[in-house]
């Protein structure tokens, strides 16, 4: 298959480390050379850039660019040979399929209806009881905003909330901090060649991956009551 122009990168990393702190700019100049279509390699894999609004709009509107990547940082770290694809990194009739399925149980749950709308109502008094409580004093906002958050998800699928001070509470959210720092290493094994994905994952993602067991039993626990 013949792809846009673009710049020449390196075996294995490609592009990325000419790539600075920040690489919308740089994608901007690269923009400015090539075109608003062009071909970036990003470790190991050539990425196709649409850099303009018209170029998006006639690659998307079609099923044609509806497919995602055979591989994913999902599949690059799971190993085991009967894997199932989810919604985050399935494509095609089954990702069609599978987002009919989770819209209707959204909607049973109530997302779109008053009862979400009460539920996040009912969220906002807790959270405003417990501002007021600091009497003006300086607070970590993000203490309070993360359990706030997950509560309300809390309601809609395990019936209930959890008090902030609660010791189950403060575990989830403590797995909830953990979340940006593992996703932010999800680019490294989408880009790297898979054995080498997975040898990185083994060494330095294994423990982190760890920390999501108990958010994990959590969940089979509510949703078994």
């Amino acid at each position: 298959m013949k792809l846009p122009a673009g710049p020449v990168g390196l075996p294995v990393v490609g592009y990325m480390p000419f790539l600075g702190k920040h690489p919308h700019k740089d994608i901007a100049k690269l923009r400015d050379k090539y075109g608003s279509v062009f071909t970036l390699q990003l470790g190991v894999n050539y990425v196709v850039i649409l850099d303009d609004w018209e170029a998006v709009k006639e690659a998307l509107h079609k099923d044609t660019f509806l497919g995602k990547p055979t591989s994913s940082p999902f599949t690059v770290v799971n190993t085991d040979n009967d894997y199932a694809k989810s919604i985050v990194d399935d494509s095609g009739h089954s990702w069609s399929e599978d987002r009919k399925l989770a819209t209707q149980v959204l909607r049973e749950l109530g997302f779109g209806k008053t009862i979400m709308e009460v539920k996040i109502t009912d969220e906002i008094h807790y959270l405003i009881k417990r501002i007021d409580e600091t009497d003006g004093e300086p607070m970590n906002i993000h203490e309070v905003l993360v359990p706030s958050v997950s509560n309300i998800i809390m309601q809609l699928v395990f019936g209930h909330r959890y008090e902030y001070n609660e010791p189950t509470r403060q575990n989830l959210d403590q797995t909830l901090d953990q979340m940006p720092h593992v996703f932010n290493r999800f680019g490294f094994l989408a880009t790297a060649p898979v054995w080498l994905a997975r040898i990185a994952f083994k060494m330095g993602l294994y423990g982190d991956h760890k920390k999501f067991d108990y958010s994990y039993q959590l969940f089979e626990y509510e949703l078994c009551l």
